[in-house]
């Protein structure tokens, strides 16, 4: 779904702010755009769906989450 160059990028916005001290809270909520931007790539609308609702989800529930994985 998301191609090489697209990853990349992502992958390159993401040390950039962690490099310049962003918090993690300001580099999620920054990210949820892209985020967006991918899912609407998505034909099939289920899926679509399914994206979009997790990439609008707040950061608590994405740290939740996070944790719950770690354990």
């Amino acid at each position: 779904m998301i191609g090489l160059r697209a990853t990349r990028g992502l992958v390159g916005a993401t040390l950039a702010g962690l490099l310049a001290g962003c918090a993690s809270q300001d580099l999620y909520q920054t990210s949820q755009g892209f985020r967006r931007s991918q899912c609407e790539r998505i034909l099939e609308a289920d899926r679509r769906a399914d994206c979009l609702r997790n990439a609008d989800r707040d950061w608590e529930s994405y740290e939740r989450d996070r944790e719950r994985a770690r354990r």
